[in-house]
């Protein structure tokens, strides 16, 4: 039997030693690790296992087949059999129901989705919920993923007169759609729901129902029916039911349009106190239209929900509000859209560049709002000159990431400006992180290869090809 040590620290090199030497070199004071007290051997374990669902799921079966030790202690362990789960083709009851009773009275987390009902979908069903009714008490998330609408029909009817004390999370999408609205909860006691994940057409009741959400994700399958002053009013009504709303995620489908365009005839901007993550994964009219009609004193990113560690563009249209009512002022990241147009495979706009110019020119005073800012992104953008971003060496104090994402206008040059700019202004942290994203075919910032050397060396300078959008800033962070 051998056991697995580190090597020198800081190394990524391993030693394997067999347990005999090892037991014999230290003596009295070796530890089997069947040994180790029950505490401690459940936050191993803890540490261990995966946060994604499906990998809870395989986690207790494995650790609970090593030994008899192991397994005693895994099935003293109640939350390692919380996951219940009805995703597979087969509808197991009989294991269902054995990590129910296992669970105890832990919280647990049930998932249904399509697969159980390609065929007999309605005995099913009915025998799912015979099974998960009964402990509706202490069900904690309760997921239906892209079910028919008759068997999400059955699933909610019987949740109408039921109470669930403790839940906290549901989600409902089906495949195919009619008028049927459900409505759980509605006769038993309302749970403490705080993160909600529905279909637009699902909305109503449960905007009015559940008002203390911290979370919510509507989808809308086709948004070519309604104008962007109608999905303008529509968040404000979502964030006016909503005070204590931290996350939004909005998925409407709709065509991708110029981020230059500017909307018009938008009400007067609202205020939300408390939303810190938007996602507004839309047409670019759209998102400009929305983001132009709110004030987010706490908001961070504007990440993408499908996509975490990617951005979502604010178009350059939107730089004029920015400046005038500075409604962004703790936000961290952000990413400028320029016209989609920049991209070799569309049509190119020939009044762009004027509308780029007339944008660009608030550029200091809009980020002169947001003095938190740590990491600015720049996509698809002409600047029309060096002089355009030079703002950047005067604004921003706390700006540490740049990326430069198939831009045009703009020199090294000028961006070693910026980087000797900001180191020489007092309060101002230095730039450490460039990023330059270019098309192989037509790179031209990296083409000045003394510069590029020269900027390596001040700081952590990347090029890569436009492919990989990762923001590498957001990264570090559980944005979701």
């Amino acid at each position: 039997m051998c056991t697995v040590s580190p090597g020198i620290t800081g190394s990524q090199s391993y030693s394997v030693t067999p347990l005999s030497n090892l037991n014999k070199s230290l003596g009295q004071n070796s530890i089997h690790i069947n040994n180790l007290p029950f505490d401690i051997f459940v936050l191993i374990w803890n540490l261990a296992r995966a946060t994604d669902d499906n990998d809870r799921l395989y986690f207790p079966v494995v650790v609970s087949h090593v030994c008899r030790t192991w397994r005693h202690y895994a099935l003293q362990v109640s939350s390692f059999w919380s996951t219940i789960d009805f995703r597979t083709r087969k509808v197991n009851t009989e294991k269902a129901q054995l990590w129910l009773q296992r669970s105890k009275n832990s919280p647990v987390s049930i998932n249904i989705g399509s697969k159980p009902f390609q065929e007999a979908s309605i005995p099913k069903v009915k025998l799912i919920m015979r099974v998960i009714m009964p402990h509706l008490g202490h069900c904690r998330s309760l997921r239906v993923q892209e079910v028919p609408e008759k068997v999400a029909r059955v699933i909610f009817d019987r949740l109408r007169d039921a109470s669930a004390p403790v839940l906290e999370v549901l989600e409902l999408s089906t495949e195919d759609g009619t008028n049927w609205e459900p409505k759980p909860f509605r006769e038993g006691t309302a749970p403490p729901l705080l993160d909600l994940s529905i279909e637009r057409r699902f909305q109503k009741y449960f905007l009015e129902r559940f008002t203390n959400l911290r979370r919510l994700r509507v989808v809308e399958y086709d948004l070519r029916s309604t104008s962007h002053s109608e999905n303008v009013t529509y968040v404000h009504k979502v964030l006016s039911k909503l005070p204590q709303l931290e996350i939004l995620a909005i998925d409407f489908n709709g065509a991708t349009d110029d981020l230059h365009i500017v909307p018009i005839n938008l009400p007067s901007p609202q205020t939300h106190d408390c939303l810190r993550h938007l996602s507004l994964h839309v047409s670019a009219t759209n998102r400009n239209a929305i983001l132009a009609s709110l004030n987010l004193p706490y908001v961070r990113y504007f990440p993408n929900h499908k996509a975490p560690l990617l951005e979502l563009p604010l178009g350059l249209c939107n730089l004029g509000h920015m400046k005038r009512t500075h409604p962004f002022p703790r936000l961290l990241s952000l990413c400028l859209g320029g016209a989609c147009g920049l991209s070799p495979f569309v049509h190119y706009d020939p009044g762009r560049r004027q509308r780029t110019a007339e944008n660009l020119s608030h550029l200091e005073g809009a980020l002169s709002g947001a003095p938190l800012l740590e990491s600015l992104t720049f996509e698809y953008v002409e600047f029309g000159g060096d002089k355009t971003i030079s703002c950047l060496s005067r604004v921003c104090p706390r700006l540490e990431w740049l990326t430069i994402h198939t831009c045009t206008g703009c020199t090294l040059k000028g961006i070693m400006s910026i980087v000797e700019g900001r180191r020489a202004r007092k309060g101002f942290e230095p730039l450490r992180h460039l990023i330059v994203r270019e098309w192989h075919w037509d790179a031209k910032l990296i083409d000045d290869k003394v510069t590029w050397g020269l900027l390596e060396q001040m700081l952590e300078a990347k090029s890569t090809p436009p492919g990989d959008s990762t923001n590498l800033y957001l990264s570090r962070f559980d944005v979701k």
